[in-house]
């Protein structure tokens, strides 16, 4: 599949003159060029929906696409999902996504706040499309503007959603998307076990490695929390030092099946006795 390297055909889209091909997604015709097609006639792909193949054609012509809503002349014969952004301005941009990053970072809220939830959705079956077509240069694309975004909002009411959307439209051996939104899940398990929908997703596509996870993060904070009352404890006992952890002297032992925790300051010496 052909695709220009910069905006140098955009103007004939948007113009839809001398137009040679069509590709026709359900009800809607896009007519569009065999210089971008390299193809000629019509093609037909009946489960893509309109607005995302918009998208694809569009990033064909000019090497990008916006996440969040359509260019105008796409509007007039396109139904849009993202059309009820109505804090987005409906221009003829055609450029990509801009966001604030620092806007949505954090664990409270809900993410369709600001239409990352839209955006997470359309780009996940962007992917899916370009997987599909074999369009590895829109696959990359997509899947960092998912991953992105996703870092920002994985720990706030709604990731669920597009999450799902992932899961249900990629292959079980993907090493792109499918794999990165997995990691991300996995590193952040601690977090995502409050957000019991989210939580919910990862298990029911991932469930053996959720479980492990899961218990890993378990016995992870019962350290941590055995290591910080050594801490006080020895701040009790007179250390005033503030030694960073790293260079704390710790010592686990197991007796009787029981384990236990001891710690040494590296200025006071003398083992703290086990926790």
């Amino acid at each position: 599949m052909a695709t220009s390297s910069n905006n140098a055909y955009l103007g004939f889209l948007i113009a839809g003159k001398y137009t040679d091909f069509i590709i026709q997604c359900q009800n809607v015709e896009f007519k569009v060029h065999r210089i971008i097609e390299a193809e000629s006639g019509r093609i037909t792909f009946p489960e893509i929906k309109p607005d995302i193949m918009a998208r694809v054609i569009l990033f064909m012509y000019s090497r990008d696409y916006n996440s969040y809503h359509l260019p105008t002349f796409y509007m007039r014969f396109v139904g849009d999902d993202t059309k009820d952004m109505k804090d987005l301005k409906d221009t003829e941009d055609t450029r990509s996504d801009t966001y604030e990053e620092d806007g949505y970072r954090g664990e409270n809220g809900d993410i369709q706040a600001g239409g990352l939830r839209t955006a997470l959705n359309v780009n996940a079956l962007m992917y899916q499309c370009a997987d599909m077509l074999d369009f590895e240069d829109l696959k990359q694309v997509a899947c960092r503007r998912f991953i992105d975004h996703a870092k920002l909002v994985y720990g706030m009411d709604g990731f669920e959603e597009p999450l799902r959307v992932v899961y249900e439209s990629t292959r079980e051996d993907d090493k792109d998307l499918r794999f990165q939104v997995t990691c991300l899940c996995i590193e952040n398990c601690g977090l995502l076990a409050r957000r019991e929908k989210t939580a919910a997703v990862v298990e029911e596509y991932n469930p053996h490695l959720w479980a492990v996870s899961v218990e890993v993060n378990k016995r992870k904070m019962s350290i941590t929390r055995a290591v910080d009352d050594l801490n006080d404890e020895l701040h009790l006992r007179g250390c005033k030092h503030l030694i960073p952890m790293k260079r704390m002297s710790l010592k686990v032992s197991t007796q009787d099946d029981v384990h236990s925790i001891t710690m040494k300051c590296p200025l006071c010496s003398g083992w703290l006795m086990p926790y």
